[in-house]
């Protein structure tokens, strides 16, 4: 009897976890992790297409694409000794920047910090849409337009 009731105190508290996640801790609750990296797909397989390319990231947003892509050395990433540096003066250290759609959860991303608008391809340098990640937390790369004496 001790079994069976323990049994059903442990089925009771596993159910309702997820409803108490959600109740209070809105916007934070990720069950489907595995489908998420899918959003990724698109960028994932341009990037890979072009082993080349350099990109400027947030380490944190690009996290999946980090993981999934064929060439990780390709990223200046924010814990990258020379990041500040390429970070001031992308155009002239990389291709392509990888930047996050303003969020709550994308607040602390670096590039977002020093471009605010480049979210709407606005920047103090010209940039182009290359390919945009779907779901909730959106992720763009752009091209950098290379400008030399820079």
């Amino acid at each position: 009897r001790i079994f069976g009731a323990i049994a059903v105190l442990l089925l009771l508290f596993f159910s309702n976890v997820q409803s108490y996640r959600a109740a209070f801790y809105p916007g934070q609750l990720r069950s489907e992790p595995l489908l998420e990296m899918q959003n990724y797909d698109a960028i994932v397989a341009y990037l890979d297409a072009h082993p080349q390319m350099r990109v400027l990231c947030d380490q944190e947003a690009a996290f999946p694409i980090l993981l999934r892509t064929a060439n990780p050395k390709r990223f200046v990433i924010t814990s990258d000794r020379d990041f500040k540096r390429v970070l001031h003066h992308p155009t002239t250290y990389v291709d392509a920047v990888l930047v996050p759609k303003p969020l709550v959860e994308t607040a602390s991303d670096a590039v977002l910090a020093a471009y605010p608008t480049l979210w709407e391809g606005k920047a103090p340098f010209q940039v182009s849409l290359l390919v945009a990640g779907t779901g909730d937390l959106q992720i763009r790369l752009y091209a950098l337009q290379k400008v030399f004496g820079n």
